[in-house]
């Protein structure tokens, strides 16, 4: 193997690790999202646990859709901007 196969494979397996580390960012960014919007739902707005809840699954089942390229996170902005919901602070 000569030293610009190496320096491939040395780069694909920094891109693996790097979009490992991504993954888990975002994984825990839209965790951190629901469960601050849980807990204002059921401790500010009186929502049921079963409530909130399928609330929480909607929100994974949203959030795989965006995974698996079924729907951009731009389509729920768009859709929330529709109906004069503002998602964006900026």
């Amino acid at each position: 193997m000569n030293s610009k196969q190496q320096s491939v494979i040395v780069a694909r397996l920094v891109d693996q690790a790097v979009n490992k580390k991504l993954e888990y960012w975002r994984m825990r960014c839209v965790a951190a999202v629901t469960a601050s919007v849980a807990s204002d739902l059921l401790d500010k707005w009186g929502w049921s646990a079963e409530q909130v809840s399928e609330l929480i699954q909607t929100t994974n089942t949203n959030f795989e859709n965006i995974l698996d390229k079924l729907v951009t996170i731009e389509d729920y902005v768009k859709w929330a901007e529709e109906r004069d919901i503002r998602i964006n602070n900026y």
